[in-house]
């Protein structure tokens, strides 16, 4: 909890709001331009700077395709994704545990 009153807050943002002109006028050490009316005068050159910056990607060893097979096979490798495992494989008989009885043959019934 804050032991600051209503008027000490009051106060601190009044002073906080008269300081914030003169901070932004000082420029943080930037050279104060000579004229801001001239129209030849000098301007910095601006230069772009992105908020993200990918890494640089390795160069390509290997096909798409060889890739894919390396990543199904890390996959494939790792417990919990036994589901996902049987790429290329035959799928068992869900029901092979399940007993029917004998069919009769068709030409039995000729």
């Amino acid at each position: 909890m804050s032991t600051f009153t209503r008027p000490q807050l009051l106060l601190a943002c009044v002073l906080a709001s008269a300081l914030m002109p003169a901070a932004a006028q000082s420029g943080h050490g930037a050279t104060p331009a000579a004229n801001v009316t001239d129209p030849h005068a000098a301007v910095p050159e601006t230069r772009y700077q992105p908020a993200y910056v990918p890494p640089a990607r390795a160069a390509t060893t290997t096909t798409p395709d060889l890739a894919w097979q390396e990543h199904n096979r890390i996959v494939a490798a790792q417990p919990g994704h036994d589901a996902h495992a049987g790429h290329g494989k035959p799928a068992s008989d869900p029901h092979a545990h399940h007993h029917t009885p004998a069919q009769p043959e068709h030409e039995e019934h000729h």
